[in-house]
């Protein structure tokens, strides 16, 4: 639980411009309860800082994560978006639910720690490995980033082949829904 508090940085982002005087308000919650020339003593005085809004994150798949450093380096003129996604595939083969949720968890803190505070999440991986139909992995998504502290909307993809005129197969499965309604 926070305490609440009164921020008051040099400057603040108004939305037309940088200004001195502005106060943020904090609730019990964490949440801001009021900005602007609040007439208060701030509790937290933030010298040569400026404050700004949080960023946006629009396309996240933040178990990706796993994939940093796996699907990058090719031999020389062989990389291109088909071999990185065989090594997408690769890594979800496999991937149990605590490598998920871990994953998931360390990108939303590293959005967090950049100024992110909101992403959407084009979220498609729902299944344990083996592809049966259970959403273990949907839950977990939204766990990790309530943890981290970054608002999240669930962007539920629905795939309905696995390339053109082939069905899923393979990692594929684990994308597996049985109707954009479902779930």
């Amino acid at each position: 639980m926070t305490r609440a508090q009164i921020l008051e940085a040099d400057l603040t982002w108004t939305g037309a411009a940088f200004e001195s005087g502005v106060q943020v308000r904090i609730d019990d919650d964490g949440r801001i309860a009021a900005v602007g020339r609040l007439d208060q003593r701030p509790t937290l005085r933030l010298r040569d800082r400026a404050l700004l809004p949080g960023f946006v994150n629009a396309h996240s798949h933040a178990f990706q994560r796993g994939l940093r450093g796996r699907g990058e380096t090719f031999p020389q003129r062989s990389g291109s978006f088909w071999t990185w996604r065989e090594a997408m595939y690769g890594l979800i083969e496999g991937l149990d639910a605590q490598a998920f949720y871990r994953w998931s968890l360390q990108a939303f803190r590293e959005m967090r720690a950049a100024g992110i505070t909101s992403v959407g999440e084009f979220h498609y991986l729902h299944h344990s490995p083996g592809g049966e139909p259970d959403f273990a992995l949907d839950e977990l998504v939204l766990k990790a980033a309530a943890r981290a502290g970054v608002r999240l909307v669930l962007l539920q993809a629905y795939y309905a082949s696995g390339g053109i005129c082939r069905p899923l197969a393979g990692a594929q499965l684990r994308f597996r829904v049985p109707s954009p309604a479902a779930h």
